[in-house]
């Protein structure tokens, strides 16, 4: 990973501070594990745990917080940025696997609904945003191989940082379910 060591908001310890980003992201892909399937909200929270996952992947590459958040909601930019500061970053999850058009069938269809419209999906349900052919699943297998991987490359929790994923799972007391899906991360 390429390290500088630029970081405009003069953190004593840039070289941490993509943490923070991963223990938002882990509380999102929780929230996320715990929702009902109500298409908008659990979009929306798997959309900005993704979003963060990658910013603190973008940071930890970088020191760059102030980059990182200029990218705004822009997944597929985000991504992209951190592929080319290290092309080892995600090998084995290709965001690019089987893009489908509109959404179909094939592929991470969910990655592609939620790069394409994460500043939007939260007026999913209201009467003046369309967006049509979003498919969605349930606590859908590609997101366990995507926190798993990006968690791996990260190698993260590091040495002497709870791994707040680990504590917010044993917070869930009676959702069996998004128990047992978010301990296929932590396997």
């Amino acid at each position: 990973m390429k390290n500088k060591t630029k970081n405009s908001l003069k953190s004593k310890t840039p070289e941490r501070d993509w943490l923070r980003f991963m223990s938002s992201a882990d509380a999102f892909f929780v929230s996320y594990a715990t929702t009902p399937l109500m298409l908008d909200v659990t979009l929306f929270l798997i959309g900005h745990a993704v979003e963060l996952y990658l910013k603190a992947a973008y940071i930890k590459q970088t020191c760059d917080i102030d980059k990182a958040i200029q990218f705004g909601h822009d997944i597929e930019k985000l991504y992209e940025a951190c592929k080319k500061n290290d092309p080892e970053f995600m090998k084995t999850f290709d965001a690019k696997k089987g893009k489908p058009s509109e959404y179909g069938l094939m592929g991470h269809r969910e990655f592609f609904a939620i790069a394409d419209k994460l500043s939007d999906l939260k007026y999913l349900g209201a009467t003046r945003k369309k967006i049509i052919n979003i498919g969605a699943e349930f606590q859908n297998d590609d997101w366990i191989e995507f926190v798993r991987e990006i968690r791996a490359y990260l190698q993260y929790p590091p040495k002497g940082v709870d791994d707040t994923l680990r504590i917010y799972m044993e917070r869930i007391e009676k959702n069996g379910a998004a128990k047992r899906y978010i301990e296929q991360v932590l396997r």
